[in-house]
Parts: C-alpha cells; sequence; structure tokens
C-alpha cells in the first residue's frame, strides 16, 4: 500500500476512500491532515484537500488547510484556453465557515483578475461572494472612459466579465465597475480630432459590449434591466442582441428586444412626418399643433425627441433633410444591419466554435457617415454628437 509513497504515509488515493464516512477528528482524518502537511504540490494532494475540505473537515478546518488550498490553486500555472485554471479549490476553501474575513480578504488581493471571476462563480459561498465584489470595486476605484487601448489592456471588471457562471450579485457589480461610454465635445477641442477620437472610441464601446454579451450568455435578461439605468450601454446592448447573436438569445427575450427596436420606428415615422410638414412651410409651433394628437398619444421620451427636431436651430437645411429621412434610414438601417439575421435566417451562421462563445474575434465597424447612423447617432438624449447648422458639435 505504501509502495506509491514514502515508507511514512498512504497512498493519496487510500486516505481519501478511507476518510469518506469519517469524523473530522478520527485518526484517518488527522493521518490525511499530516500528509497534506508533508506533502508537495500536485494534483493527488488537492485531491486530498478537497476531499477534506468536503468531508469531514466541512464544518471546521485549521486556517493553515485553508490557505494552503488557496494558495496551490493561485500558484498554478496557467493552462491554454482556461481563464481561471480551475479554482474549485480556492472556491471551496474561501467558502469555507472556518475561513477568517480577514484571510479572505487577504487571500483576494493576491488573485489575477482572471482567478477572482473564477472565484465570483454561482456556486461560491455568500461570505465570498460578498468578498469578491468588495475586491472588485477596490480595484475598480476610478472608472475611466472607453479607448481603443482597453480593449488590449482591459480593466479588472472587463477580465471579470469574460468568465462564465458569474454569481448575479459579481456580475452587477462588474458592469457598475465597467469604463463609461464615448465622452462628448468639450465645446473647445477640435471637432474633427474629436470625431476621429469619437469614432475609436465608438468601436471600442462596441467591441467591448460584444465580447460581455457573448461570455455572459446566461446573463441577457439581467444585462437589460441594468442597461436600462444606463443609456449609453443600452443602446448597443440591444443592437447586438438583435444584429450580432440573436441566435445565443433566448427566443421570448429577442421577441421583446425586437418589439422594443420597432417602437423607434414609430417615433422616426413621426419625427419624419412632423419634419416634412416644417419642410413644406409649417413653422414648428403650426406642426406641433396639426400633430398634437399624435404627440399627445407618444411617451414622454417620444416626444422629447421630436421636440429636439422642432428647435429653431435645427430647422437648417442639413439637418431637416435627415430628419425626413428618418423612417427610411431606419429601414435601411434595419435591413442592413440590426435585422438582418431576423429577416434572413439563412445568414445567421454562428460565427464562433461551440464552446468559444467567450473568445471574441474584435470585430471593427466600418465607419459611416452621420447620414447612415441617423436617428441614432443622436440617440439617446444627450448621448450623441449634436450638429448644429455652423457644423459645431
Amino acid at each position: 500500500m505504501a509502495a506509491a509513497e514514502s515508507r511514512t504515509s498512504l497512498p493519496f488515493d487510500f486516505l481519501r476512500t478511507v476518510i469518506a464516512q469519517t469524523s473530522g477528528d478520527s485518526p484517518p482524518t488527522r493521518m490525511a491532515v499530516e500528509a497534506i502537511r508533508t506533502a508537495p504540490q500536485g494534483t493527488d494532494r488537492d485531491g486530498l484537500l478537497m476531499a477534506l475540505l468536503t468531508g469531514p473537515l466541512a464544518q471546521s478546518a485549521p486556517e493553515w488547510l485553508l490557505a494552503t488550498a488557496v494558495e496551490s490553486d493561485l500558484n498554478r500555472e496557467p493552462q491554454p484556453y482556461r481563464t481561471t485554471g480551475h479554482m474549485e479549490l480556492a472556491c471551496v476553501a474561501l467558502s469555507h465557515p472556518a475561513c477568517p474575513d480577514e484571510d479572505r480578504v487577504r487571500l483576494l488581493r493576491e488573485c489575477t483578475e482572471a482567478q477572482l471571476g473564477g472565484l465570483g462563480r454561482r456556486e461560491s459561498g455568500a461570505a465570498l461572494i460578498r468578498a469578491v465584489v468588495a475586491e472588485l470595486h477596490r480595484r475598480s476605484a476610478t472608472g475611466p472612459t472607453i479607448t481603443p487601448e482597453l480593449l488590449t489592456a482591459p480593466t479588472p471588471a472587463q477580465l471579470v466579465l469574460g468568465e462564465h457562471g458569474l454569481h448575479e450579485d459579481v456580475f452587477v457589480a462588474a458592469l457598475d465597475c465597467l469604463p463609461s461610454g464615448p465622452d462628448k465635445h468639450d465645446g473647445e477641442e477640435d471637432v474633427e480630432a474629436w470625431l476621429e477620437r469619437h469614432r475609436a472610441a465608438s468601436d471600442a464601446w462596441d467591441n467591448m459590449w460584444s465580447g460581455i454579451l457573448r461570455a455572459q450568455t446566461e446573463h441577457h435578461r439581467p444585462l437589460l434591466a441594468w442597461s436600462a439605468q444606463h443609456p449609453a450601454a443600452d443602446r448597443v446592448v440591444r443592437e447586438h442582441l438583435l444584429s450580432s447573436l440573436p441566435w445565443h438569445v433566448e427566443p421570448a427575450l429577442l421577441e421583446e428586444v425586437a418589439a422594443h427596436d420597432l417602437e423607434r420606428f414609430g417615433r422616426a415615422v413621426l419625427l419624419t412626418r412632423i419634419s416634412r410638414s416644417c419642410r413644406d412651410g409649417l413653422t414648428p409651433a403650426q406642426a406641433r399643433e396639426r400633430y398634437a394628437e399624435e404627440l399627445a398619444a407618444a411617451s414622454q421620451e417620444e416626444r422629447d425627441y421630436v421636440e429636439r427636431f422642432l428647435d429653431e436651430e435645427m430647422q437648417s437645411g442639413y439637418i431637416q433633410t435627415m430628419a425626413c429621412r428618418s423612417a427610411v434610414a431606419w429601414v435601411e438601417r434595419a435591413s442592413r444591419q440590426t435585422w438582418r439575421f431576423l429577416l434572413n435566417p439563412s445568414e445567421a451562421r454562428r460565427r464562433t466554435a461551440p464552446g468559444m462563445a467567450g473568445v471574441r474575434r474584435a470585430r471593427r465597424r466600418p465607419r459611416h457617415s452621420v447620414r447612415d447612423h441617423f436617428p441614432y447617432c443622436l440617440e439617446p438624449l444627450g448621448a450623441g454628437p449634436r450638429f448644429a447648422p455652423s457644423g459645431r458639435v
């Protein structure tokens, strides 16, 4: 029995078997604990540690044993195609009722962001989840504005959101710590320089959410609830669910997202009708009166949106021409991009191999003119560039 080990110890496979039905103070358990104390790191020792912490020592365990279990996972060499390199042992140890809070905090600070995400899974204990959320907030004290550089040097929140099976609390905390959307024009920077920088930041913003949505397929509905309070993210998230990965979306949720998008078409139609009446000679006040019934039936958001185009400074030929094409532009965009796969199911092929949903290939959106983006370049309210007749933003 001792042939595979030193003369003073029993094989670890044998020890795992005999402690399965023993108590925490039994001779076999004490023998297994002593074997752990002197054994080198390896899969055999890790297996015995797991057997102890989930078996006879599930309610009470020495602190040094818990620390050994955590450090075994932290020190393991990363494996190809795995972000966390299996953190199950550390998860059990840090969720253990005998793990002191101060040790939990200290050991979490030694984790990489990927390991932190691995410890924030649904199966982790409540105390560990709280500690992971606190550590994530500590590492993300100041949330940056999105830039292209954050795709190659991501923030802790971005790395955590690359992990599958996150606990709901960790998922929401990571969302709150993400970079904010592209910054607005400050009124002083050269417009052309800002537009160039803004396009690059918008591409990075788009790619970041594309990766998150592919990695977090089980969290699409909570993500929509979160994005409803974050307008800069809401449009991008909804558009990706419809246009980039509808095959990853729960059918009932996809139907809800599609219905929500169709509501924008109704708003575009109303804006088109009002703008064309102004183009044909009505004043904004007369247009409001003519379409008073439709405006009264619209939501406050829709009314606010239409009212923006009735301001005097928005009555320039360029802006008015775009507003008059609002409904047409919506249909063009839907057929070419947003609704493409829904309208043409034969084109809806998976763009990632099975099991690779969380591995994203960076996608750069083609550059479009303001006309191509209209009316989305001015949505949501206050989030996009505003083009005055003079060319100012």
